[in-house]
C-alpha cells in the first residue's frame, strides 16, 4: 500500500507541476495584446502524425493562416490555439468530423478574427486560448494526491 502511495504522490506532484505550466503559458497568452486580424487561408491537411505508441497515424488537421498589424508591419501568423485540432483518419477519404468542420466554419477565408501576439515576438501569435488541458492536468493532480494521501496513511 505504501508503494501505491508513493507511486501515486510521484504522479501528484507531476501532474500538478504540468497543470502549473499550462496556466502559466494560458495566463501569459491572456495578457498578450489583441490585434484586428483576416483570415487569408483555410483547408484540412492530411499530416503523419507520431502516437503515443511511437507508431505514425493519418491524420486530419486545420491550417489557417491570417494576418494583422503591429506598429505598421503586417505579419502573418498560423496557430490556431493551445488546443491541438487533430482527427485521426483511416484514409485521405475520411470526412472531417464536426470539431474540424467548426474550426473551419470559424476561419474561413476572409473571416475578422482578434489575433493575440507576443509583443516580444508579434509573429507568434494565437486565435484561441483554452484552459481545458491545465484544469484537467490539475484535476488528475488533485486525484492523485488523494490516492496518495490515503495510501501512505494506510502503511
Amino acid at each position: 500500500m505504501k508503494t501505491m502511495g508513493i507511486a501515486a504522490a510521484v504522479v501528484a506532484v507531476a501532474m500538478g507541476v504540468f497543470a502549473w505550466l499550462l496556466y502559466r503559458d494560458v495566463a501569459r497568452m491572456t495578457s498578450w495584446p489583441a490585434a484586428a486580424g483576416v483570415v487569408v487561408s483555410s483547408e484540412l491537411r492530411h499530416s503523419l502524425v507520431d502516437s503515443s505508441t511511437r507508431r505514425r497515424h493519418l491524420a486530419l488537421m486545420p491550417s489557417v493562416r491570417y494576418e494583422f498589424e503591429v506598429n505598421g508591419r503586417q505579419i502573418i501568423s498560423n496557430r490556431i490555439s493551445n488546443k491541438d485540432y487533430v482527427q485521426y483518419v483511416a484514409s485521405l477519404e475520411t470526412p472531417p468530423g464536426k470539431e474540424l468542420q467548426a474550426v473551419l466554419a470559424r476561419y474561413a477565408i476572409g473571416a475578422k478574427v482578434t489575433v493575440r501576439y507576443n509583443p516580444e515576438h508579434p509573429a507568434s501569435a494565437i486565435l484561441e486560448i483554452d484552459p481545458s488541458g491545465a484544469r484537467w492536468c490539475a484535476a488528475i493532480a488533485a486525484l492523485a494526491a488523494v490516492v496518495a494521501f490515503i495510501g501512505l496513511l494506510r502503511s
